[in-house]
């Protein structure tokens, strides 16, 4: 049985007395709503510091494992681009492509489509005018690795993976925004793929089979996880993204075919950056593609699927990050972002850690987290949106 006399009286008589009952019954059965997070929130970044000290003390061999350890540093509450783990990750991306040609490193690195596209995010995030070159050469190769059909994938395999095909698209955009040239075209075959490796039910699996006409085939069932819908929704968002189709007052999606200087100011008011052009692309067709995409997740979306679930995290944020842009709704507490970090709270194995499944000691699960926790996508799209970097494009 439970007392609460003595605590009632505690309470204004004003008090609606159902009201109490119900805060005390929620509170005696450990129930009451779990307070609400930002980024900002102490929480958070004392959470986001366990885990960047851990980084501190352990390294990876992968060039893009290194990438993404110093990408949580450049991403930090506190930018750190003089850390020493931002100061390894240059050095590898140095290192690599002095050893030879864009045509070697894609030979002689058959997964390395995660490390390419991390190295292209990383220099962009990093100083994307000091590194022009070196930036050049990875996005060269990123282009060259992408199939005739618009994915990306392994170099054995004809097939396309949605799981390296999401650092495509997001190596695309960091390059993109910061002024290299991306062709329309690659990204018109990227949107076309997605399109075309999507399951009637709007999900995606890991390899997709590619339907032979323009309706939807069903996807290996077993494949498919909110992993994987989510790296695939981020790709196809970005899609219409570099083609201005998620600039406000876009007026359904124009804002792609009108020069520069007649684009509408961003919501942050600065001048919107010049999209890509295209003629041919279907963007009818691409939006019906995030519109399945966003009901089956409605339906299915959980944070813990089980396996690998930092790495979704990272995927997830990108993901929300767009849809507030396309959809102009950017709460300031979103309950995703708040089930995300209640799980990196209750998941870590020791302070600043988190193995959830990439194993190498959990360094790369604990960058993931911090991109997640420190919502590294938003803050991109909050500082970079519409501005005309390094003086490039049209001025304001």
């Amino acid at each position: 049985m439970i007392y609460l006399s003595s605590t009632i009286c505690a309470y204004p008589c004003n008090v609606p007395r159902g009201c109490l009952l119900l805060i005390f019954a929620l509170t005696s059965l450990g129930t009451l709503p779990a307070k609400a997070v930002t980024p900002e929130s102490p929480e958070v970044i004392e959470l986001v510091n366990l885990g960047l000290r851990y980084l501190e003390s352990k390294t990876t061999a992968e060039l893009g494992g290194k990438c993404l350890v110093g990408l949580c540093f450049l991403k930090a509450p506190e930018k750190q681009p003089n850390h020493p783990r931002v100061a390894e990750a240059l050095k590898a991306c140095q290192e690599v492509a002095r050893k030879g040609s864009v045509e070697a490193f894609i030979q002689e690195h058959d997964d390395g489509v995660y490390s390419n596209g991390l190295a292209v995010i990383f220099l962009c995030e990093l100083d994307a005018d000091r590194h022009r070159s070196l930036i050049d050469f990875y996005l060269s190769a990123m282009q060259k690795r992408q199939k005739p059909h618009g994915g990306w994938g392994y170099n054995v395999s004809p097939s396309g993976d949605t799981s390296q095909t999401q650092y495509g698209a997001l190596a695309y955009w960091e390059a993109h925004r910061r002024g290299f040239a991306i062709d329309p075209a690659s990204v018109e075959r990227l949107a076309e793929w997605l399109k075309k490796v999507q399951d009637p039910s709007g999900a995606w699996a890991y390899q997709g089979e590619i339907s032979p006409t323009d309706k939807r085939i069903p996807q290996k069932q077993i494949d498919i996880t909110c992993s994987r819908v989510s790296a695939c929704m981020g790709s196809s968002l970005i899609c219409a993204d570099l083609f201005g189709l998620l600039q406000a007052n876009s007026d359904e999606g124009l804002a792609g075919l009108l020069p520069g200087a007649l684009q509408e100011s961003s919501p942050e008011g600065k001048a919107a950056r010049p999209p890509l052009r295209s003629s041919s692309l279907d963007r009818e067709s691409l939006f019906e593609t995030i519109q399945l995409g966003d009901q089956w997740m409605d339906k299915n979306f959980k944070i813990d699927i089980g396996m690998f679930n930092s790495y979704y995290l990272y995927a997830l944020e990108r993901y929300r990050s767009f849809q507030e842009k396309q959809t102009g709704i950017r709460p300031d507490e979103p309950d995703w972002y708040n089930k995300g970090y209640r799980y990196l709270k209750d998941s870590q194995i020791s302070p600043g850690k988190w193995e959830t499944g990439c194993q190498r000691e959990g360094v790369i699960d604990t960058a993931f987290s911090i991109l997640f926790l420190v919502r590294s996508t938003q803050k991109a799209l909050e500082l970079g949106e519409g501005t005309l970097l390094a003086g490039r494009g049209l001025p304001a």
